[in-house]
């Protein structure tokens, strides 16, 4: 486990062996290729029971939790975390 703390904040402990998992890779093809309802799966597979806490975490004064904000975060963990080819 990695403990986290984003720009915005945000922290949590990651499970780095979570990036050796095919359906993270097939869901993040697929988010890069557009489909963004894959969102949801990739949050699951990075940070598990964290994914709450990240809602939490960005959730507006309307109570809804921002696309943009999350994935922003995300993307951080990702550039921190996830095995860089080459």
């Amino acid at each position: 486990m990695k403990h986290v703390k984003t720009s915005a904040g945000f922290e949590a402990e990651i499970d780095e062996g979570c990036f050796d998992d095919l359906e993270l890779l097939d869901a993040v093809v697929a988010l890069e290729a557009g489909d963004s309802t894959v969102l949801s799966l990739v949050l699951d597979k990075v940070l598990g029971e964290a994914k709450t806490a990240l809602y939490d975490f960005v959730r507006d004064e309307k109570g809804r939790v921002p696309v943009k904000t999350a994935t922003a975060i995300v993307t951080e963990i990702f550039q921190e975390l996830a095995p860089k080819n080459g």
